[in-house]
């Protein structure tokens, strides 16, 4: 079995945007989450900085993230994403501790 795609994606939000971005992530968070290769979609503020926000992606594999970016609910988060961020920085990781690897 294939181990598990995870990333951890670092956006950094525009000024006054915070509220609009977070309606838009957690729409695309929700519907992800019922997608069969999620295996989790966290949305995370980080607490010393008022604009930075982190996703943390779980999918079976490399195949059901691309098919997660080819959804709809995707696609209307990545229009409204382009308008309401200044940033985006994607790490790839292992998971080197799970029942599922």
């Amino acid at each position: 079995m294939a181990a598990p795609f995870v990333i951890l994606v670092e956006q950094m939000v525009n000024d006054g945007a915070m509220d609009a971005y977070l309606d838009a992530i957690r729409e695309n968070a929700r519907a992800s989450r019922q997608e069969a290769g999620c295996l989790r979609f966290d949305v995370l503020r980080v607490e010393d900085s008022s604009n930075t926000v982190m996703l943390y992606e779980i999918y079976v594999d490399e195949a059901a993230f691309q098919a997660h970016r080819e959804t709809k609910h995707f696609a209307k988060f990545d229009s409204l994403r382009k308008l309401l961020i200044k940033g985006s920085r994607v790490t790839r990781l292992r998971l080197e501790d799970s029942d599922s690897t």
